[in-house]
């Protein structure tokens, strides 16, 4: 085996487990509390809030509050809050579907509409620094090991470990 290979090979065989997850962990822990300090000073909104947002977006022709609930990994009462919430601040609506009244389905508002890309270039502009000096390709790569992550994750058989419901 080349140098190169074996170095690669022990590199892996000593990255504890441990380690990886302290390392995950205190990533998380600044990605969300530098994002969620930038977003209550600038706009008022929570993490959980522009996630939602976010979803409204790619969703314009709105989405129930059970595919809210499984999107972001949360129990369908806490959607109600922050629908609720997002509602006060006039950023989404709710409309029922026509053949069944009892079905609410909650979209982006013009105003809402407009916020999503302001806030967008706002937190991209703001947290480019924690990226600098990472290959764009290597960023691509990383979030694509996350979504297969969570991709595997949905054949444990104890969901409530996932964030996803059955």
């Amino acid at each position: 085996m080349g140098t190169f290979l074996k170095k690669i090979k022990d590199t892996i065989h000593n990255r504890k487990t441990y380690r990886a997850g302290l390392l995950q962990a205190k990533v998380y822990r600044i990605l969300k509390g530098y994002s969620q300090d930038r977003l209550i000073s600038e706009y008022g909104l929570s993490t959980i809030d522009w996630a939602l947002l976010g979803l409204l977006n790619d969703n314009p022709v709105g989405l129930r509050p059970s595919v809210i609930a499984d999107a972001l990994g949360v129990e369908p009462p806490f959607i109600t809050v922050l629908i609720t919430r997002l509602m006060t601040l006039g950023l989404i609506d709710v409309r029922t579907k026509k053949d069944d009244g009892r079905v609410k389905i909650f979209f982006l508002n013009a105003e809402g509409s407009k916020l999503v890309p302001e806030v967008e270039k706002y937190l991209r502009s703001q947290m480019s620094f924690l990226i600098k000096g990472i290959n764009p390709r290597d960023l691509m790569a990383y979030s694509s090991v996350l979504e297969q992550i969570v991709e595997n994750s949905k054949e444990l058989k104890f969901k409530k470990f996932t964030g996803f419901r059955d």
